[in-house]
C-alpha cells in the first residue's frame, strides 16, 4: 500500500480498537494531515480509501472504511458502494449492505492486523486469529473509482 493508505489505515485501525465507529471524510483527512497534508475530496486521498478496500478483502477482513461517512448524509459516498457492494442494486440494497460491513468491521475489530498491504500481514499476538476462508475468498479488481 502507499505511504497514504497506511496512514489512513492506522488512523481508522485506532479509531475501531478505541471503540469509536465512525469517522468523517473530513476528520479523516484532519488527522492525517499532520503528517500528510490531504483534502477530504482529494483524488489521491479517495484511492488510498481504495487500496485500503482491496487490501482488506484480500485478507479476508471486512472493508474497514465501512466507518467512513459523509458528514451530511451520515453513510459512506456512492463510490464506496461501487466498490464494496457491486452487487447491490437499489439505494435500500446498497444501505443494507453499508450496514452489515459497518457492523462486522466492529464486531471483527480485533481480527484487522496492526499492519495491512504486505502478503504476511498477520493480527498482532494480542488479537484474535484470522477466520478461515470465507464467501468473499475471491480478491475484487483494484479500485478504480472515488470513495
Amino acid at each position: 500500500m502507499t505511504p497514504l493508505a497506511k496512514q489512513i489505515y492506522k488512523q481508522l485501525l485506532r479509531r475501531v480498537r478505541t471503540n469509536k465507529p465512525s469517522i468523517t471524510y473530513g476528520e479523516l483527512a484532519h488527522a492525517i494531515s499532520g503528517r500528510t497534508p490531504v483534502h477530504h475530496r482529494s483524488p489521491t486521498f479517495h484511492a488510498a480509501l481504495g487500496e485500503i478496500s482491496a487490501a482488506c478483502r484480500a485478507h479476508e477482513l471486512p472493508c474497514l472504511p465501512a466507518i467512513v461517512w459523509r458528514n451530511d448524509i451520515r453513510r459512506p459516498g456512492d463510490a464506496y458502494y461501487r466498490y464494496a457492494h457491486p452487487r447491490s442494486r437499489t439505494d435500500s440494497a446498497r444501505i443494507a449492505a453499508w450496514e452489515r460491513e459497518h457492523e462486522a468491521v466492529l464486531r471483527d475489530r480485533s481480527r484487522f492486523p496492526d499492519v495491512l498491504g504486505d502478503d504476511n500481514a498477520q493480527p498482532s499476538s494480542h488479537h484474535a486469529p484470522r477466520r478461515q476462508a470465507s464467501r468473499r475468498a475471491q480478491k475484487p479488481p483494484a479500485p478504480a473509482v472515488l470513495f
